[in-house]
């Protein structure tokens, strides 16, 4: 898929999540895209009034957060900072550094304490292969 393709795409996630009055879970996974566009998705979720969220995961995105992504840490922060209904906080293969684990870790801890919180960075092979 084109990266025009791509980015649009992504660009159509946020408007959607953003313009929801009901959304509940979000899920993004395997976008493909540059940390300048998960600044954008992540920037609009920061200045949205969504605080609704029960389910948030995303998933391989470590172009947004592990390879030069730092500036995207700061509006995920804010956007996880509303979500005070959160019960499920899901990271994985985001290639998150410790310290930006932890600051997501204090987060949700101060404004959902009874969410339950995933982050890994290692490949997780659900496929059982019998040869």
């Amino acid at each position: 898929m084109p990266d025009a393709t791509r980015n649009q795409l992504l660009e159509f996630a946020g408007q959607a999540a953003t313009g929801s009055s009901c959304l509940q879970v979000l899920i993004i996974e395997l976008t493909f895209t540059s940390a300048e566009e998960g600044l954008k998705f992540l920037q609009a979720l920061a200045d949205s009034t969504i605080e609704s969220l029960r389910q948030v995961t995303i998933t391989d995105e470590p172009m947004w957060f592990g390879y030069g992504g730092e500036e995207c840490m700061a509006p995920l922060i804010a956007f996880l900072a509303r979500q005070t209904a959160l019960e499920s906080l899901t990271m994985q293969r985001c290639q998150l550094k410790e310290a930006h684990e932890s600051s997501i870790r204090q987060t949700i801890s101060e404004t959902a304490p009874n969410c339950q919180v995933t982050i890994n960075d290692k490949f997780n092979n659900d496929f059982n292969f019998k040869w």
